[in-house]
């Protein structure tokens, strides 16, 4: 089928209009097809979120999203427009997209409510700093220097947000570095909500050096929260009604390893989606609960697991014995080498097409919030791993992360290389 294009009605009285159009062509003996899909979409205005004021109190905010009656409209990102190619693993056939091409993006109305809820227990001030030269144990002058609303978690959301979706972000902050965080998340249109702590929200510094193109990263502990204030966060997770809840990063001091275990067994009885990106003892633990998906470097994994991952081939082995553990799918990311993603039908490994890296810090953040986003779409888990791919790719190419932009994501995902065990 060669430049058909299929239309979705949109629901009357201020719903959704989606207008899908397909060019491309099913190739070979049926066992794969590559599309190309350009989908324009509409969205309402939808209010949610709360946050503080810095002083303890909520106060509503609206999201900044495309309203229907506005006339203003953009082209939704890389979900669905490169939809990629595969021969032990087919990810899409002509009669499969016939299927799914009108419900690829659903919206669900004014009352629509984003399906992500992206936990940070340990965010943070982001401090940049580029220096020409960095010479320890010498006075020298900044050459460059950025401020932002840090923690792994909100670099996610703003991945998701510069790819066109809106997550809730939920953190707890306190003092004036927590005050900073809020208003510079809400400067950026970020949906941060925050639990009120007394303690001080932590700074993190990166120091860049443009010579040996090095980064330095000093993070702050973080504070430690009473059990009065991990009790309100705690609950303020439960009580969320997204569906899917991402963990990003560390958890404060003085928070038991078993804690994130313990939520994501409350979580899966409620029915949510679990993804977890964390590391240590925590992430240890947290794979007792089985959450849907874990991210993890091999590094990490191989820490984990006391088998060092040297190579892509003890990498996958890896992921299919944590796999076997009961975690319905597993990331293992490899840097510039690529990621390796299984679970019960696919082990595939995606490999990113050469970048000049600027930073590399971040890049996991984008990478997982691009997976979170097509594993949510319906997508299988070698569409998910391109395009994640891509996200850390175009993430490494900037300074501040998680600052990525969907025209050099869809350039990117369409020179990932996917290749299947």
């Amino acid at each position: 089928m060669v430049g058909a294009q299929r239309r979705c009605a949109g629901k009357e009285g201020g719903g959704i209009r989606l207008m899908v159009a397909l060019r491309g062509e099913q190739r070979g003996n049926g066992r794969y097809a590559e599309w190309r899909v350009l989908i324009g979409v509409r969205r309402p205005l939808v209010p949610t979120g709360v946050h503080g004021d810095g002083h303890g109190a909520p106060i509503r905010h609206t999201l900044l999203q495309q309203q229907i009656g506005s006339g203003v409209a953009s082209p939704c990102p890389y979900i669905g427009r490169y939809l990629g190619r595969g021969t032990a693993s087919p990810l899409l056939t002509r009669s499969t997209f016939e299927s799914r091409s009108c419900a690829m993006i659903e919206h669900n109305g004014p009352s629509e409510r984003s399906p992500f809820l992206i936990i940070t227990p340990n965010p943070a001030i982001d401090r940049i700093l580029v220096v020409p030269a960095l010479q320890i144990g010498k006075a020298q002058r900044v050459q460059e220097s950025r401020i932002a609303a840090g923690g792994k978690g909100l670099n996610a959301g703003r991945a998701m947000k510069a790819l066109g979706v809106t997550a809730s972000i939920l953190a707890p902050l306190g003092g004036f570095t927590g005050q900073q965080v809020t208003h510079l998340a809400r400067r950026e249109g970020l949906a941060l909500s925050d639990v009120p702590i007394g303690d001080e929200t932590r700074v993190c510094t990166l120091v860049v050096d443009l010579t040996t193109q090095h980064v330095t990263v000093l993070n702050e502990i973080g504070p430690q929260l009473t059990d009065a204030e991990w009790a309100a966060f705690r609950q303020a997770i439960l009580d969320h009604p997204a569906t899917w809840h991402l963990f990003c990063g560390s958890f404060p001091p003085g928070i038991e390893p078993s804690t994130l275990a313990t939520l994501i067994r409350a979580l899966r009885v409620q029915g949510k989606r679990v993804l977890i990106d964390t590391s240590g003892a925590t992430l240890a633990m947290a794979i007792t609960a089985q959450p849907d998906v874990v991210k993890v470097n091999g590094e990490e994994l191989g820490g984990l697991l006391g088998d060092p991952i040297n190579d892509e081939h003890t990498a996958c082995q890896a992921a299919i014995r944590l796999h076997r553990e009961g975690i319905g799918q597993v990331i293992v990311t490899l840097g510039a080498d690529g990621a390796i993603g299984v679970n019960r039908t696919t082990v595939v490994k995606a490999t990113p097409p050469a970048v000049p890296v600027q930073n590399p810090v971040g890049c996991g953040d984008s990478f997982f919030a691009g997976l979170a986003i097509a594993l949510e779409r319906g997508q299988p888990l070698a569409t998910a791993l391109r395009l994640a791919t891509a996200c850390g790719a175009a993430d490494a190419q900037t300074l501040a992360p998680g600052h990525i932009d969907d025209a050099t994501v869809n350039a990117l995902a369409e020179r990932v290389h996917l290749r299947y065990w």
